[in-house]
């Protein structure tokens, strides 16, 4: 980080940047930033800072914009989703679609884990969201639209032995590494089974992340096997497959979105994913 640089981007001076950390300092009576001859770096407070204003910052850009597109009679959309593998692969094609059709309507995307894509939802700073049906059933506010149905799935890297068996049971995973999602990134049902597993294999390496991307990497790099619902799975590769686990549960994925708005944009796109995202089937 440089105030110089800070500077040259934002097209003022660089005293001017150093005078408005310096009143954001003295108002909150903490200092942000710590500085030497070459560098500028947050302190603790000023990280903790940051985290909690950033979702402000992009709640006052998504204002603006949303004013401008107003200004030209245009409708603004906000999109939130976890990044997923499946989504990764169908989200862009659909989009590219919706555009075509709907041509007036302005698309934001955003990537937030599970937990934070309810919060967005509820806090308006998201129309619609990609998310399980588990994730929001206990929410009396958020509507829900089902795309599809699903059950869980292992992936296995093609070097482990696993990946011989058609089924996996759930003892079958005991003496390996698996790699598991924490409570932000992992939905209720996912973190029952996850629970399960743990408790029926006594002999597992476990390791935890917060993003779906990072275990999908671990498994197509050979490093590790884990578990997910078939809809989040990336399809098969020539690192990794995918095989059913012998465990009954009742899993969809679908758009949530708040019953009190009456957006149109809103409802064009979920009417619209609905219709056609068995066009985009990773399965």
């Amino acid at each position: 980080m440089n105030f110089r640089k800070t500077a040259f981007r934002k097209n003022i001076s660089q005293p001017a940047v150093s005078q408005s950390i310096k009143s954001i300092e003295n108002e909150l009576t903490v200092k942000l930033f710590t500085r030497s001859k070459s560098t500028v770096k947050l302190t603790t407070q000023g990280q903790k800072f940051y985290k909690k204003i950033k979702p402000l910052l992009n709640s006052y850009n998504k204002a603006v914009q949303e004013v401008r597109q107003n200004e030209e009679n245009k409708e603004t959309l906000t999109i939130g989703f976890t990044g997923s593998p499946y989504e990764r692969n169908y989200l862009p094609k659909l989009l590219v679609d919706f555009q075509t059709q709907y041509k007036n309507i302005k698309v934001f995307l955003q990537n937030y884990n599970h937990t934070e894509l309810k919060q967005q939802l509820n806090s308006k700073d998201c129309d619609v969201v990609f998310l399980t049906k588990d994730d929001v059933s206990v929410f009396s506010n958020i509507g829900y639209k089902k795309l599809i149905t699903g059950y869980f799935v292992a992936v296995i890297p093609k070097s482990n032995k696993l990946a011989e068996k058609h089924r996996i049971d759930l003892t079958d995973f005991d003496h390996n590494r698996i790699v598991l999602l924490d409570n932000g990134w992992a939905p209720p049902e996912q973190l029952k089974l996850q629970e399960i597993i743990k408790s029926k294999n006594r002999n597992l390496d476990i390791s935890y992340v917060n993003n779906v991307s990072v275990v999908d990497i671990t498994c197509q790099a050979q490093l590790g096997v884990s578990i997910m619902p078939n809809f989040i799975a990336s399809e098969e590769s020539n690192l990794t497959v995918t095989r059913p686990i012998n465990y009954e549960a009742s899993l969809e994925y679908g758009l949530g979105f708040l019953k009190d708005n009456d957006s149109g944009a809103v409802r064009r796109f979920v009417k619209f994913t609905n219709q056609r995202l068995g066009n985009y089937r990773c399965d």
